[in-house]
């Protein structure tokens, strides 16, 4: 969580200041369980950040477990932007040869039970309302090496797919 695009503040696991860990059982940015099998076994992990009267922001997964929170003063009171999606680390960003490491389950797919994904995507805005946000798009900085897609359609709630193989792809450099 950041307010300024990672200029100055933010960060999306424990290297950086900012972040207040409150459960020693969970590691920001660590992995969680339980890990689903492609094609195989199928677990969702529920998360949230929620506002709290102190003016906090915290971080909750599985529903209700804390993980910690953001100070007042590190974030703010209200958010401009939300992103969702994954992330996986090269020292050799825009340069060839990019990284193997997979995001999520290495499949790019919009294949449920072969791709990561986030569904029931939901933010609370003024009117206190939790809704789908509006004006979604997709991004990948690395689109011959990781996809994102948003599967969106009338009869069904969207769910939103990423991951890749990285340099495992054909036209990843």
């Amino acid at each position: 969580m950041q307010k300024d695009t990672y200029k100055s503040t933010g960060c999306f696991d424990l290297t950086c200041s900012g972040f207040v860990q409150t459960n020693k059982a969970v590691g920001l940015g660590g992995t969680i369980g339980p890990i689903s099998t492609p094609l195989s076994q199928q677990y969702e992990l529920n998360f949230g950040i929620y506002l709290d009267n102190g003016g906090n922001w915290w971080l909750k997964i599985k529903h209700s477990i804390p993980v910690g929170y953001w100070p007042k003063e590190f974030i703010g009171q209200s958010a401009t932007m939300v992103q969702w999606g994954g992330q996986v680390y090269s020292h050799e960003v825009k340069k060839p040869p990019h990284t193997g490491t997979h995001m999520g389950s290495g499949e790019g797919s919009n294949r449920f039970g072969a791709a990561c994904y986030i569904s029931t995507v939901r933010i609370k805005d003024y009117s206190q309302r939790l809704k789908y946000p509006q004006l979604v798009s997709t991004r990948s900085a690395e689109p011959d090496c990781y996809i994102a897609l948003n599967d969106y359609g009338n009869d069904y709630d969207p769910i939103f797919y990423f991951g890749g193989p990285g340099r495992n792809l054909p036209h990843c450099p």
